[in-house]
């Protein structure tokens, strides 16, 4: 972009991003940039274009060249897909100019005024532009209700945001109209679906799952003490039998330790879900990767593991609204220090979906150096981090399909109750984390409000010198990873195997 040329930014694209060419200084009315941004601001990401940085439009880059670049560089960082542009006076010409140029990202263009130099040309170039663009031509700013025509004329052109229009998986879209998501459900109604579509799992011959309780000691967090339930599952094999198989883990009698623990945080949004309801994918990771484990990879330069036992802990740390931030950190945290000392030589796999994923942010963010060496990696699902909802897709997807933007909103309103701040929730990362932060598998969605949260997390971790591996399964959407059974799971299992295995090969027990 031109080093000279000059913009403001202001509002929400609740609406879709207005650029805006308000013509040169020696012209613009007094106090026009403020009547903008008083009139559109509060539903429009408002860009004004103060400065092209261009003197004329006889040079070999034209003031409509800079002006064009400029709006497609708006458009590629902006959410939505495309822009509205308005032109004022000799910023009038200018936007047309651009519309011409590239109608495929011009949603609609009003244009106010007339060159003083020729007239009539802005009503000859309005006649030149595509015939399905929709325009507006106001002959003068002095007109009475200006603005509120442009208004009026953006309520018509563009009535809804201009959405994203993702390729969906065909499979996962019939999946859609089977079970139709409610867009707006309460916490009651979230916590109910989940028991509806998680009823209890028979767990098989084999494996065998006990419900623990962690106490909670935290002198600084005085009510987040509590006793915290705790699921554990481990393979009857470890222990002499079915009945005394987590107790010969947990004592250290038994008679061999698991190759690693897969420490499982549920999701829910922070206001739902529950342990139990993760039993099924549970299982299917110890089998898989117990399968992967135990044989030798060469194509990966992975060697076999003689003891692939993986146990699973999973945390049910206590829900929003109820209990809002810290305690549920602070749940989870004490259940994951539990694990540390329970399996004092065993290395600790931590699993997220969705909020468990930002719940495994926050708890990592709590972690000593000596602690965040006993991680040996983090896979994070379609990861729930920022409150600030700020993001390209949290807009382009605010609909859904499944996870909207209201929804998200409504759920961080309840974990922050207090107006916890943004940065204990989502820490920023400097310029480098610790030497011991484990590496990170990160799986994201196309189509998903909280995809671009994912990815600059991942992008931000690797500035800041951590392993991070960044995956994006097509045609995918909230909530659509992690069905056992799937072909999704199958396509994530392929993404975790060998990460799973490297980091286990790579782990080095610091003491």
């Amino acid at each position: 972009m031109n080093q000279n040329l000059h913009y403001e930014v202001i509002g929400k694209p609740v609406r879709g991003t207005m650029i805006c060419f308000p013509g040169n200084k020696k012209t613009r009315p007094h106090g026009l940039i403020k009547q903008i941004q008083d009139a559109f601001s509060a539903q429009w990401r408002v860009v004004i274009c103060t400065d092209l940085g261009v003197e004329t439009d006889e040079t070999e880059y034209s003031l409509y060249d800079a002006a064009t670049d400029f709006v497609t560089q708006i458009e590629r960082e902006t959410p939505g897909i495309g822009v509205v542009l308005l032109g004022i006076n000799r910023g009038a010409r200018i936007a047309l100019k651009v519309a011409q140029r590239v109608p495929q990202i011009v949603n609609g263009a009003a244009v106010i005024g007339r060159l003083i130099e020729k007239p009539g040309v802005i009503k000859k170039l309005v006649k030149k532009m595509p015939t399905d663009l929709p325009q507006l031509w106001v002959p003068s700013l002095a007109d009475g209700g200006t603005f509120e025509k442009v208004q009026e004329f953006l309520n018509l052109a563009c009535p809804e945001f201009p959405a994203a229009n993702p390729w969906i998986d065909p499979a996962l879209a019939e999946m859609l109209k089977v079970n139709v998501p409610n867009l707006n459900p309460t916490v009651q109604e979230q916590r109910e679906n989940g028991e509806r579509l998680h009823p209890p799992f028979p767990m098989p011959q084999g494996f065998t799952v006990r419900n623990l309780t962690v106490n909670v000691a935290n002198p600084q967090v005085p009510e987040a003490l509590g006793e915290i339930p705790t699921r554990v599952i481990v393979r009857e094999s470890i222990g002499a039998n079915a009945s005394d198989a987590t107790d010969r883990v947990l004592d250290g009698s038994a008679n061999t330790v698991p190759q690693a623990v897969l420490f499982l945080i549920h999701g829910g949004g922070y206001v739902a879900g529950a342990a139990r309801f993760e039993d099924d994918r549970a299982l299917d990771m110890m089998q898989d990767f117990h399968a992967f484990l135990g044989v030798e990879h060469p194509e990966l330069h992975l060697t076999k593991f003689d003891n692939p036992e993986i146990s699973v802990v999973i945390p049910d740390y206590r829900l929003a609204p109820e209990f809002p931030h810290p305690i549920g950190r602070e749940d989870t945290l004490s259940s994951l220090r539990w694990v540390f000392a329970q399996y004092p030589e065993v290395p600790v796999l931590i699993y997220g979906d969705s909020a468990g994923s930002g719940m495994a942010y926050q708890v990592l963010s709590q972690l000593s150096h000596a602690e965040l060496a006993r991680i040996a990696g983090v896979i994070a699902l379609e990861p729930c981090l920022d409150p600030q909802l700020a993001t390209v897709s949290s807009f382009n997807y605010a609909w859904g399909p499944t996870w909207n933007r209201g929804v998200a909103a409504a759920a961080w309103d309840y974990y922050r109750q207090g107006n916890a701040p943004v940065y204990e929730i989502y820490p920023p990362i400097g310029g480098e984390l610790d030497p011991a932060f484990p590496p990170v598998l990160v799986i994201v969605n196309p189509a998903d409000t909280l995809r671009d949260e994912g990815t600059a997390w991942a992008y931000r971790l690797m500035d800041a010198g951590v392993k991070v591996q960044l995956v994006t399964i097509p045609g995918t959407y909230h909530g659509s990873l992690a069905g056992v059974g799937t072909k999704t799971w199958e396509l994530v299992k392929r993404a975790m195997r060998p990460f799973v295995a490297e980091c286990l090969a790579e782990f080095k027990f610091l003491g």
